[in-house]
């Protein structure tokens, strides 16, 4: 909107905002059937390798904004690039160097070491940035501001009363609808074991998904 339309009108860009969210949905499943069809891997597999690559460096970061006044954006920055070059990294031993699977005894252990080192870099980068790269003062400014702002914010006494969470059947839906996905991906692989790993995380995730919507 800044830099595109900022002169559009909130119909406008609602329309635009619903079309792209339509289309990077069917690109990212027809992503999903095609790697399922063409690879001898489970979907869930390759979800949990995409993971351990971008989840540490884009939430841990986010987090700590949110909840802690000593992180500044440098410090967020250099987290995000040290997390995100480290799962690469990881991600390239497992890829061509095949001894590398075997360092943790299995592949999927190597999967949740590469996670905790991933985190582990996140979390020295933004220390480390945080710590040699000072804030300016308007940002120094803007932090105090917003957590002052934080601490005078009370949910309202109907939100709270209720107790409705509205984003729930949306919640519901989708992780029913991921759930009947992993499956479908799962029954055209051509690998067994791929085949039995999604489809146990499939029903798993469709079965809590259904659970939450009758509830």
């Amino acid at each position: 909107v800044r830099f595109l339309a900022p002169s559009s009108s909130e119909g406008r860009r609602l329309f635009i905002g619903r079309w792209a969210t339509f289309g990077l949905g069917a690109v990212t499943v027809s992503l999903g059937l095609w790697v399922a069809w063409t690879h001898e891997q489970s979907l869930f597999n390759l979800m949990v390798t995409v993971l351990g690559i971008f989840l540490s460096p884009t939430l841990i970061p986010l987090l700590a904004g949110l909840t802690t006044r000593w992180v500044n954006a440098a410090g967020a920055f250099t987290g995000f690039l040290a997390g995100l070059l480290t799962g690469f990294l990881m991600l390239a031993l497992k890829t061509w160097w095949p001894p590398a699977n075997d360092i943790f005894g299995s592949s999927y252990n190597f999967e949740g070491a590469s996670l905790l080192l991933n985190t582990a870099m996140t979390l020295l980068g933004m220390a480390l940035g945080s710590r040699f790269l000072r804030a300016p003062a308007d940002e120094q400014q803007r932090t105090q501001a917003f957590f002052a702002a934080m601490q005078h914010t009370r949910v309202s006494t109907a939100a709270s009363a209720s107790g409705a969470n509205p984003a729930g059947p949306a919640l519901a839906a989708a992780t029913l609808a991921m759930g009947v996905l992993i499956v479908a991906a799962g029954l055209i692989s051509h690998s067994v074991t791929a085949r039995s790993v999604d489809s146990i995380v499939g029903i798993i995730l469709a079965a809590v998904g259904l659970l939450l919507y009758t509830r």
